[in-house]
């Protein structure tokens, strides 16, 4: 076993390849190690699978079917700055309005993007902005009167390799993948859209996370669509879609 604090350079925390050891000819099964040492993220290397009682024959392949890392926080974790955070009081910063876009002081608790649903009503975040990202957070208070299909946040390439999510009168649903709608990863809830809130996208690898108003809501362990898998050059957007025959989204 490896433990990394960045992700990229490993210490060996645990080793049981030699075959000699008492520690490894007498474990079978469930078994627990004390583990020494600092990390963030820790790796299991399996070198080789032996049968324990019947180690010249192996007429199957023993396995690791679950593993758990406890240990103790070395020091209060800091809140990451957020790499772009607009509020529309200060102006609207990286952020690029089409002529359908607007900003109006109904927003949230001041001034607030405005959206009127037309195919020129949408805002652009800099391109490549989450190129290879897999761990990332999108954080947004929205108020939705809008029905049907059409993306309020989007990331990706084209129709075929998108992460969405929509805020609709009274659905909210995410939606990611590198093959179009065939193979999309959904959350789908349930949502007071005609409301303010505040909906949390939280992607770490494979997991996507939803809050609403801070509290967790849902999660899926398998999403198929991951920024970092949809190469280089990837577009952000609020309230336009890939799909060209999509409406867009009327919302603030």
């Amino acid at each position: 076993m490896e433990g990394s604090l960045d992700g990229v350079n490993w210490t060996q925390i645990l080793d049981h390849t030699n075959k000699n050891s008492e520690s490894v000819t007498k474990t079978y099964g469930f078994n627990s190690d004390m583990l020494k040492g600092r990390a963030r993220y820790v790796r299991l290397n399996v070198k080789n699978a032996t049968l324990q009682n019947n180690p010249d024959n192996n007429w199957y392949n023993p396995q690791v079917y679950e593993m758990k890392i406890f240990g103790t926080p070395v020091s209060k974790a800091e809140t990451p700055a957020p790499v772009i955070d607009i509020d529309f009081d200060n102006g609207t910063g990286d952020l690029k309005l089409s002529s359908g876009a607007s900003v109006d002081g109904n927003g949230f608790s001041g001034k607030g993007l405005r959206l009127d649903g037309s195919d020129s009503s949408f805002a652009e975040l800099p391109s490549g902005l989450l190129d290879g990202c897999r761990d990332y957070t999108v954080s947004m208070d929205i108020k939705s009167e809008s029905e049907g299909n059409f993306f309020t946040f989007a990331a990706g390439k084209n129709d075929e390799k998108y992460v969405f999510f929509r805020v609709a009168k009274d659905t909210f649903r995410f939606a990611a993948t590198t093959d179009s709608w065939r193979d999309e990863t959904v959350i789908e809830r349930d949502a007071d859209g005609t409301n303010w809130h505040n909906y949390t996208l939280v992607f770490s690898d494979a997991t996507s996370k939803l809050y609403i108003d801070g509290k967790f809501v849902s999660e899926t362990t398998e999403t198929h669509g991951q920024i970092a898998d949809m190469g280089s050059g990837t577009s952000c957007y609020i309230g336009k879609s890939y799909y060209g025959t999509t409406p867009a989204s009327k919302a603030r």
